[in-house]
């Protein structure tokens, strides 16, 4: 019993903020980031220029690489992570991408304010 309200209080007190480079970014923001034109120009942008690459010639390796990025307050992304790998080869072709995609982000708002927060995309690999 002791251990729930331990974990009760915690969550009271812990913060959606992350210290990214001596700046806070938010995990999430009453108005998250959205790329201009939406999830579907986003994920078509994502399919449009993903090449499943020839280093890794007859292998058929399939699935799902996550990513996460900030989104600043301006609208650029950084920061990119793999959260999730899969192949190196296939991770580095997904951070390859999204280090590719144009600055079409509206950025997210808190308490009225624009502010930096961390967006996550799954890059999926199925040809």
């Amino acid at each position: 019993m002791k251990k729930i309200y331990l974990l009760l209080i915690l969550a009271l007190f812990s913060t959606n903020l992350v210290a990214q480079n001596g700046k806070d970014v938010l995990i999430w923001a009453e108005k998250m980031p959205e790329f201009k034109g939406g999830d579907f120009a986003l994920r078509k942008y994502v399919a449009d220029h993903i090449r499943y690459p020839d280093i890794l010639g007859e292998v058929d390796i399939r699935g799902t690489v996550y990513l996460r990025f900030v989104v600043t307050e301006t609208g650029l992304v950084t920061n990119i992570e793999v959260t999730k790998g899969l192949d190196p080869v296939l991770d580095e072709e997904a951070v390859r991408v999204v280090k590719s995609l144009p600055n079409n982000f509206i950025a997210g708002e808190q308490n009225g304010k624009k502010v930096s927060v961390w967006y996550s995309l799954p890059v999926v690999f199925d040809y």
